[in-house]
């Protein structure tokens, strides 16, 4: 079977399992990146079944060549795994090579969070109510960038004070509580900001009936400029951090982190459990 042939059906798994459309997308992008690869190396088309363990090997070791960062190599290897599991589980394959594909180590750098005093600065330097307000829902969510632009109006029950996530990394869903301060400034946009366009999303634009990444992410670079935080990597998954982090930082139990962040491994959410230097200092000179 053509390797590309391969990839449709792989993308077709993915689409009846109810993984996201980001999820999809990110293992269509690596598979054909290896494609191309294995095409140019060979100068022909490629057969899933003449793929040896030479080839993966080789491709990893381009990779690493490369100076990609562990948390992207580790993304690579763990998409081909399963890519690979499938082929060989369906027979597509006569050797297992997701065996082959190189074990990487996943090294955890320390997350940039800003603190609630930059929370409040930034999103101070938004005029527009609609960013106003998707950026503070982050904040006070711990909310995914896709999570939040999907989010529909039948999402929000103010009345029992839940938001219904219903397309999670992995294609999960679930139910996160909504604090008193979130009601109120979502109740405040809905009453006085929403847009009166025909469409089930709860963020968007009077003009697309939706929300765009590209206009979360140039209105965020604006206002970081604004704001003043030159030389700080900080984009949406940031408002995540700093949520992540201030609920460490108050003590809450990091098994309800996990739940309320959606990580279905608590050693991801363990991650937030490093203390900033500033923390360390504050703590040593309690002594």
């Amino acid at each position: 079977m053509l390797f590309v042939e391969a990839i449709e059906k792989w993308k077709y798994v993915l689409t009846a399992g109810m993984r996201s459309k980001a999820t999809i997308k990110g293992n269509c992008v690596i598979l054909r990146y290896f494609k191309n690869y294995l095409e140019e190396e060979k100068n022909s088309k490629i057969y899933v079944e003449d793929i040896k363990k030479s080839d993966m090997e080789s491709f990893f070791k381009k990779l690493v060549e490369k100076k990609l960062e562990s948390s992207t190599l580790s993304t690579y290897q763990i998409r081909l795994n399963s890519f690979f599991k499938y082929l060989y589980s369906n027979e597509l394959i006569k050797e297992d090579l997701s065996k082959a594909v190189p074990k990487i180590k996943r090294i955890n750098k320390q997350r940039e969070y800003l603190t609630q005093e930059e929370v409040e600065k930034l999103i101070g330097c938004i005029e527009k109510p609609l960013l106003k307000t998707y950026f503070k829902t982050l904040y006070y969510t711990g909310l995914r960038l896709n999570e939040c632009l999907f989010l529909e109006k039948r999402d929000i029950n103010f009345k029992k004070e839940l938001i219904y996530i219903r397309n999670g990394k992995g294609g999960g869903s679930r139910y996160i509580p909504m604090s008193k301060k979130l009601k109120k400034i979502l109740l405040e946009y809905k009453e006085n900001n929403i847009p009166e366009v025909e469409t089930t999303r709860f963020f968007s634009t009077k003009y697309t009936g939706k929300l765009s990444n590209y206009y979360v992410a140039i209105t965020l670079r604006k206002a970081v400029k604004k704001a003043g935080f030159f030389g700080r990597k900080i984009t949406s998954h940031t408002f995540r951090h700093s949520f992540a982090s201030s609920l460490v930082s108050k003590n809450v139990n990091i098994k309800i982190i996990q739940k309320l962040l959606g990580h279905s491994n608590i050693n991801t959410t363990m991650i937030y459990l490093n203390a900033s230097n500033e923390d360390m200092r504050k703590a040593v000179n309690e002594l």
